[in-house]
């Protein structure tokens, strides 16, 4: 968010980790942006589909509604989340005119679902880019014998 700000863009997140105070915060200064000020609202499916959210925003006019981790509507995926299933329907709630939609590489049934199942519209553009990552790095150091391994810092741990 801070790096949206600095580019002069009224840009907050909501969402259920927050104190109250700061949602409450968030909402009153989205809200009371200047008419044409660029703004950005970040919310959890959840969130945006919540009553509380219709009722707080419902008189707001977004031009755009971007949805990250977009494969969460295939049930195809070990991501799928229900909720990414009623974002449409949330769209077209709060009259919500344009969608965009984020995701890593998919396979082509995951890629025709989020293209069902999100408002997208049909003449809309899809963008391809190579998965690698160079603002990504693995490093792997040699522990001595007999170090317990540690996670790195915001990383959490995988067990298969």
């Amino acid at each position: 968010m801070q790096g949206l700000r600095e580019k002069g863009i009224n840009a907050f997140a909501m969402h259920s980790g927050m104190e109250e105070i700061k949602r409450s915060a968030a909402r009153y200064y989205f809200r009371r942006a200047p008419d044409g000020q660029p703004s950005f609202l970040y919310v959890s499916p959840e969130t945006l589909l919540s009553q509380a959210f219709y009722e707080q925003f419902s008189t707001v006019r977004f031009d755009r509604i971007a949805i990250d981790e977009a494969h969460c509507t295939s049930t195809w995926g070990n991501s799928f989340r229900p909720d990414y299933l009623r974002i449409r329907h949330a769209a077209k709630r709060l009259n919500i005119p344009h969608c965009s939609a984020f995701t890593a590489s998919v396979d082509e049934r995951i890629e025709r679902d989020i293209w069902q199942r999100l408002p997208l519209k049909p003449d809309a553009i899809k963008v391809e880019a190579s998965p690698l990552r160079p603002n990504l790095m693995l490093k792997i150091e040699s522990q001595p014998s007999g170090t317990r391994l540690k996670t790195a810092p915001g990383l959490k741990k995988m067990h298969h």
